[in-house]
């Protein structure tokens, strides 16, 4: 029971995930390729995000206490199950690239103009280093404590948005062919509740804990969208010079408060969620080694 979180707070990461890069430069890069139809490229990619879900919900009510390669290594065997958790090792270690890469990129433009590699480096390997030595519970504890202080930031940002609303987006704008080239290439901005299977046995799930991670996956898919709507309306003849989407939809709008410019509210926001995305990856990176090579102390895993 040490090392068991609550399913709460495994709802409360999902949900923080489902937000995460895609709130940063994701809605620009699919505009370009799908114009304002990249609202239905996401309720596309939710619907894979939501299969995954019950995949995992139907797998945990059968397995109740074991892990995701004991199930593996049950089923398919030993050498089956290393291969695909290598396969996964691979995927996170892509998605812990990009998204360093796409939070470096956000930082040096909203805060340090000048190159400051090292600085942000050295913040993030700490963060890694700190979450996989402390291990998974006292993270899901770091992501309930901020919850509701990121919930409502990201509620201010829209809030502030709808203040410049002018108009509907174009839809039905693009080839369905570009909608499907965009998931393609954008995959990676995806499968963040993958994350689920590595920790399938540190909770214990019951059908009311289902329907609140459920609840939670839901309030978090339907605000992106929002979130989606609101950027592509305010920004839609303009949206190539406005590559930082949670920024940018409340700078325009700051007149009207008379309280200054609020771009440091977006920057909050991303700071932790992006931090708190590296430092989950990195801890399910430093688990599936564990796993592959069982006799590999946990120091070295780091």
């Amino acid at each position: 029971m040490k090392n068991m979180i609550s399913s709460r707070q495994a709802a409360i990461i999902a949900c923080i995930l489902l937000f995460s890069n895609k709130i940063l430069t994701l809605p620009s890069f699919l505009y370009q390729k799908s114009k304002a139809d990249s609202v239905f490229l996401m309720l596309l990619m939710f619907m894979v995000e939501l299969f995954v879900l019950f995949v995992f919900f139907r797998l945990k009510r059968r397995y109740k206490t074991e892990s995701f390669f004991e199930v593996l290594n049950q089923n398919l065997g030993k050498p089956l199950a290393i291969i695909i958790f290598s396969a996964f090792f691979i995927y996170f270690f892509i998605k812990l690239l990009i998204n360093f890469n796409f939070t470096h990129i956000y930082f040096k433009v909203q805060v340090y103009h000048d190159d400051q590699e090292s600085v942000f480096l050295f913040v993030a390997i700490a963060i890694m280093i700190t979450t996989m030595a402390r291990g998974f519970r006292p993270l899901a504890r770091t992501f309930e404590f901020f919850y509701y202080f990121l919930l409502i930031g990201f509620g201010l940002c829209i809030f502030i948005s709808f203040t410049n609303f002018s108009q509907f987006p174009i839809f039905f704008d693009s080839p369905v062919k570009e909608i499907f080239i965009s998931s393609y290439k954008y995959a990676f901005a995806f499968g963040d509740l993958l994350f689920l299977f590595f920790i399938m046995d540190k909770i214990e799930l019951t059908k009311k804990s289902e329907r609140q991670i459920l609840k939670y996956v839901l309030f978090a898919m339907s605000t992106v969208i929002i979130g989606y709507f609101v950027f592509f309306s305010v920004y839609q003849y303009s949206i190539f010079m406005h590559p930082n989407a949670v920024s940018d939809i409340i700078v325009i709008s700051y007149q009207i408060f008379s309280v200054g410019r609020l771009e440091f509210l977006a920057v909050l926001i991303i700071m932790n969620i992006t931090l708190f995305q590296i430092s989950l990856y990195a801890y399910i990176l430093s688990y599936i080694l564990r796993q592959i090579f069982k006799k590999l102390n946990k120091n070295y895993s780091i």
